[in-house]
C-alpha cells in the first residue's frame, strides 16, 4: 500500500470529524465487504448503508483506500476492488495508515 503523508492523513480525518477508531473499523469494514463480494462497485450511499457507518465516516475511508489502492472510483461514482482475490485484509494504524503489527 502507498504511504501517505502525514499531513494528508491528518487532513482527511480532520474533515471527517472522527475518531481514530471509528476511523480503523470503517476501513476494515470497508475491506472485508470488498473482499467477501468480489466485482462489487457500490456508491458512496450503498457502502454507507451495507457498512452501517456515519456518512462523513465511509466519505473519508472509501478515499483513503482509493489513495492506498485498495479500491478504485468509476467515473460513475461506483467504488470497486482494485486487483483479484485472494486478498488479506489487514489492520491499518489509523494514525499512520500503516500495518499493524499482528498481536502476539
Amino acid at each position: 500500500m502507498a504511504n501517505l503523508s502525514v499531513n494528508t492523513r491528518k487532513t482527511l480525518v480532520r474533515r471527517s470529524h472522527m475518531n481514530g477508531t471509528d476511523f480503523r473499523n470503517a476501513l476494515i469494514a470497508i475491506q472485508v465487504e470488498y473482499v467477501e463480494m468480489p466485482g462489487l462497485k457500490l456508491t458512496v450511499a450503498q457502502v454507507t448503508r451495507l457498512c452501517s457507518l456515519p456518512a462523513d465516516v465511509c466519505q473519508t475511508a472509501l478515499g483513503a483506500l482509493v489513495v492506498t489502492g485498495f479500491l478504485i472510483e468509476t467515473r460513475e461514482g461506483r467504488y470497486g476492488r482494485r486487483g483479484t482475490p485472494p486478498v488479506r485484509v489487514e489492520p491499518l494504524d489509523s494514525l499512520t495508515w500503516v500495518v499493524a503489527p499482528a498481536a502476539a
